[in-house]
């Protein structure tokens, strides 16, 4: 009898030393995962950057054994939603995919981890190139790590100047008269709502830097309706109603917007460093030597364009923390992987030796590098830079398309709308 009580015992301790070990192993392999949410669609062969971004995410499952899991949000709708989910107390995942503008508005919802410490122990951080620590160091906190460096890239039709590219507000509008006698337009690109306000990011901020503007101060607030801001909306006004830019610039979407530059019809389109990927025929006619690289239009001493950065940044409640610093660490450490992420997106990485890589060699990225640091200007912050940004370019709009609109008035009333609501 005793020695089947003993049998019994040693067989229901085995049976529970088997559920503790395969409990544990569950829960180890559960841990080995990385939530992620990206831009792009991982089945789309057709997208450079999807079929990079897939093959490196099949490479660090292979090397890590960590699965990620993957989530698609649009480019445009990110921001939103990590700021909504934050907010709400929501499901966030442990790695999320955004640009430099819109790091301080997550970190005010509560959405990030100061990932500084973790990120200055890896190999590659003292390769950070300085532009990119500028952006993301602040106080010695960092709650995102750059990729690629990219930004605004002002491309002209040479065959439509021939007494010289424009370069000052006036000198627009000289040539914005000479090239409608001929039936076309002087500029093109995206000015209208929408897109996360980027139409104020890309188009209408580089102007008002350039006057001596800005579109926040240095707390974050909207800084809107001044003399130097309004000059500028007036200068857009005028090239618009002369028939110098087109209405498309104003109401239509990113590629209707293109489309008078794609077709001929314009002199000019401020594009981006990418813009090879969106705009039809541009990189073939870049490499001609029909179409060129050069200043921005400027109000002041110097024109500017927007620089920026693509980011990954770890949220505040990873429940994978140590998974999302590898699977950055994965990114970044191998100059070949960064370096061909940075050229699917037409931008330069953000690490020294990466940089070395001799595709970054070739004329559009010395073009692209000189302009992006002879004119590039990173945006400024704010706690509600979004949430302002598309209230701003809806009303920018409004202001170019009816030109009965007080320019002073409506900036202030925003002005004040947006201080009421978030601050």
């Amino acid at each position: 009898m005793k020695k089947k009580v003993l049998a019994l015992v040693v067989l229901v301790l085995f049976i529970c030393a088997g559920t503790m070990l395969w409990a544990a192993a569950a829960e180890e392999a559960k841990e080995e995962k990385v939530i992620f949410w990206g831009f792009y669609d991982l089945t789309d062969t057709a997208d450079s950057r999807a079929a990079f971004m897939a093959e490196a995410i099949n490479g660090f499952q292979e090397d890590t054994g960590i699965m990620v899991e993957y989530e698609q949000v649009a480019w445009d709708q990110m921001d939103n939603k990590v700021n909504l989910v934050a907010r709400s107390g929501g499901d966030m995942p442990d790695v999320v995919q955004g640009a430099a503008e819109n790091i301080p508005g997550w970190v005010n919802a509560g959405a990030l981890l100061n990932i500084q410490e973790p990120i200055s122990k890896l190999s590659w951080y003292d390769s950070l190139d300085q532009f990119e620590k500028n952006m993301f160091e602040k106080n010695g906190e960092r709650y995102a790590v750059g990729l690629f460096i990219g930004g605004g890239n002002y491309y002209y039709d040479l065959a439509s100047f021939p007494n010289g590219l424009p370069e000052t507000a006036e000198e627009w509008l000289a040539e914005g008269a000479r090239l409608k006698k001929e039936g076309k337009y002087a500029l093109t690109g995206f000015m209208g709502k929408g897109s996360g306000g980027a139409a104020v990011a890309q188009g209408y901020a580089p102007f008002f830097w350039s006057n001596g503007g800005s579109v926040f101060d240095e707390e974050g607030k909207p800084n809107w309706a001044t003399p130097q801001n309004i000059e500028v909306v007036e200068w857009v006004r005028e090239m618009f109603a002369k028939g110098y830019m087109p209405e498309a610039a104003f109401t239509g979407d990113w590629t209707a917007s293109e489309i008078p530059f794609t077709s001929g019809k314009a002199g000019a389109v401020r594009g981006g460093s990418w813009s090879f990927i969106y705009m039809e025929g541009l990189e073939d006619r870049y490499n001609r030597g029909e179409v060129v690289i050069a200043a921005p239009p400027s109000f002041g001493d110097q024109g500017y364009v927007f620089a920026n950065s693509e980011t990954f940044a770890v949220t505040k409640g990873a429940e994978n923390a140590e998974n999302a610093i590898a699977f950055i660490d994965y990114f970044v450490s191998n100059d070949e992987r960064l370096a061909g992420w940075a050229n699917a997106q037409f931008g330069t990485p953000t690490t020294a030796t990466a940089q070395k890589a001799e595709i970054f060699g070739n004329q559009f990225y010395v073009d692209t590098a000189k302009n992006l640091f002879t004119h590039g200007h990173v945006s400024e912050t704010s706690p509600y830079y979004n949430e302002c940004s598309d209230a701003l370019a809806t009303t920018l709009q409004e202001l170019i398309i009816n030109q009965r609109l007080d320019i002073q008035t409506e900036l202030e009333e925003l002005e004040d709308l947006m201080l009421k609501l978030y601050w």
